[in-house]
């Protein structure tokens, strides 16, 4: 398990909250509606941010990292984001070199990642600008289904989590229940 929090944390961490490059500012616009449920609570969503970062070895996927989050967090500036929040952080591996493919994905914990795998953390409370607090969750087992048509895209996500303190050392709860419904378009970066 501490092998697979490390390259959550390797991973999704830094890719939270990224700039844009020039090339994607015609299309950073993000504009949706969903709901992240954890434990039987529920938190609104309402943007999103899809990330290109190619293949990083010859047998996973091509990894797209989705982000899914609340609308306390100001994503204006993606350098400095503001607010204390809720997000859905995915890693999403597929078959597509250019855009995530719609389709059923299931949670890889072997850390091989190939298409139609993902792995993931969710964070509620989470403060954007410090990048501290809040409640952790990694996903360790389910799956999401994704529906693309265009620019917009629709998730819907079914997992069980272990749930870890601020700190992401000690463990929590095993065998969360969290649910995502997300459907809308998301800023593009990396494309």
């Amino acid at each position: 398990m501490k092998t697979y929090r490390n390259l959550l944390l390797i991973f999704l961490f830094p890719l939270l909250f990224i700039s844009c490059s020039d090339d994607d500012k015609d299309n950073n616009e993000s504009t949706g509606t969903g709901t992240l449920t954890v434990d039987g609570i529920s938190y609104e969503l309402s943007q999103g941010i899809i990330y290109n970062r190619e293949r990083w070895e010859s047998n996973q996927g091509y990894n797209f990292d989705v982000d899914l989050l609340s609308s306390d967090f100001n994503m204006d500036n993606l350098e400095n984001p503001t607010g204390i929040g809720h997000m859905v952080a995915l890693e999403m591996f597929c078959e597509s070199t250019d855009n995530l493919n719609g389709g059923s994905y299931i949670v890889d914990t072997t850390e091989v990642f190939p298409a139609g795998t993902f792995c993931g953390i969710i964070v509620t409370n989470f403060d954007a600008h410090t990048e501290e607090g809040g409640t952790f969750y990694i996903i360790s087992t389910g799956n999401s289904v994704v529906v693309r048509s265009g620019d917009s895209y629709e998730f819907t996500i079914n997992v069980l989590a272990i749930q870890l303190d601020e700190y992401l050392e000690d463990e929590g709860a095993t065998d969360v229940p969290i649910s995502c419904y997300y459907k809308g378009t998301l800023k593009k970066d990396g494309f």
